[in-house]
């Protein structure tokens, strides 16, 4: 083992070990560089950010290369500088703000984050993040490079950490139905606890448009979406989750996290049921899903451990047994939005049957082939991002950058 790779495997052990939340987590379950390395192709980096010691850490793994940065100020923690950074990038999205002011306020970041290793490996072209605390807000995928967005070099995925990636359950796992899908159109008269969230007409466009490309499709829409219609239904039976709805989140109590499914409060039945989906809920039912995705407001905004990333709703989707969850990073307009998943989900369905083919079907019915880090479903984000990015009239950031991938 080098310097580097002791560097690596020390810092990661004393986050895991030393952290209270992450103490449960045995040495010898920790990933190993090698392991990372075996899992990446040539074209594959992971970029691991670490605060520690008044640092930013950055670790740089390739499939043949391990590089190592870091960087402190003098008048703030390293944490509070990065901190104050992201925020001004995401107002100044959020804010709808020009492009010249966008620019700006990315070029420290980039400056920091990812230029010391970009302009040295220059064969990458698909970035595995592992972000820490503030930086689990912070959307990649918009960051400036010259005159263009980071996503339309590179395509990027999250990780809430290394090690995580070797226990959440890989893709292409067989299912006999195809999507299954909840629109919150039905949140018109919003009862008083929820009197803050406002309704989602177009999420009935949402997941009409989603559903074209599938042939075994349940969707749930209007009053015939309940809690207890999505517990009661047989999840596990299909390979895509799709939930356009409202998300809120608890950052004091994690658990109460989760996704505003019906204002209807259901009294009939053993459990009364409130319409509200929250993570412990989430995490008992049972998936067997490639993909889930929330369409929702700030779903990926969650109570933040060092080590282990954004506790945020993703978490409780991994544990239910998703392989790779999509969360939006801000509030979302639910007409965009419409547009947008319908053009994720039509290059999902064309990159799967690209990747895929005769002879990858084959392995797979052996259980033989090996999902890439990166395949269809991330090429599929990657490139409704580029067409938003072209689009007359959704090609701000504020439209496609919030969403991002997480997991397998």
């Amino acid at each position: 083992m080098n310097e580097l790779e002791f560097q690596y495997q020390s810092r990661t052990n004393e986050l895991y070990l030393n952290h209270p939340k992450l103490r449960s987590v045995n040495e010898s379950e920790i990933i190993k560089i090698s392991e990372i390395q075996d899992m990446l192709s040539d074209n594959d980096a992971l970029i691991e950010y670490m605060f520690t010691d008044n640092k930013l850490v950055v670790f740089w793994v390739t499939k043949k290369d391990i590089d190592y940065h870091s960087f402190e100020v003098d008048s703030l923690s390293s944490e509070e500088f990065i901190s104050g950074l992201v925020s001004a990038f995401r107002s100044s999205i959020q804010n709808n703000d020009s492009l010249d002011s966008i620019s700006a306020k990315s070029v420290p970041l980039y400056d920091l984050l990812l230029k010391p290793f970009l302009n040295k490996y220059q064969a990458i072209e698909n970035l595995l993040i592992v972000p820490s605390k503030s930086l689990s807000l912070l959307p990649f995928d918009a960051l400036r490079i010259n005159d263009s967005y980071l996503v339309e070099h590179f395509n990027i995925k999250y990780l809430p950490s290394a090690t995580i990636y070797n226990y959440i359950k890989p893709p292409h796992r067989t299912t006999s139905r195809d999507l299954f899908a909840v629109a919150g159109s039905g949140l018109n008269e919003v009862i008083t606890s929820t009197k803050n969230y406002s309704s989602l007409p177009s999420t009935i466009l949402e997941v009409d448009a989603i559903s074209k490309g599938f042939t075994d499709v349940l969707s749930l829409k209007n009053r015939d979406v309940s809690e207890s219609r999505i517990k009661t239904s047989a999840l596990n039976e299909f390979r895509y989750l799709h939930f356009a709805t409202h998300g809120r989140v608890n950052e004091q109590n994690p658990e109460q996290s989760g996704l505003l499914i019906s204002e209807l409060i259901e009294t009939e039945g053993a459990f009364e049921e409130d319409g509200y989906l929250n993570s412990k809920e989430i995490s008992s039912l049972t998936f067997n899903a490639d993909m889930v995705v929330l369409s929702a407001c700030n779903t990926a905004i969650g109570k933040m451990i060092s080590g282990e990333g954004l506790q945020g709703l993703q978490r409780s989707f991994f544990k239910a047994g998703a392989s790779s969850v999509v969360v939006s990073l801000w509030s979302v307009y639910d007409k965009s939005t419409a547009s947008f998943m319908g053009s994720f989900y039509e290059n999902l369905t064309h990159f799967e049957k690209e990747e895929m083919g005769l002879w990858n079907n084959f392995k797979l019915l052996f259980d033989l082939y090996e999902t890439p880090v990166f395949g269809y479903k991330e090429k599929a984000l990657q490139q409704a991002k580029k067409e938003f990015i072209q689009h007359p009239y959704y090609n701000h950031p504020i439209y496609w950058a919030p969403f991002i991938m997480i997991g397998k």
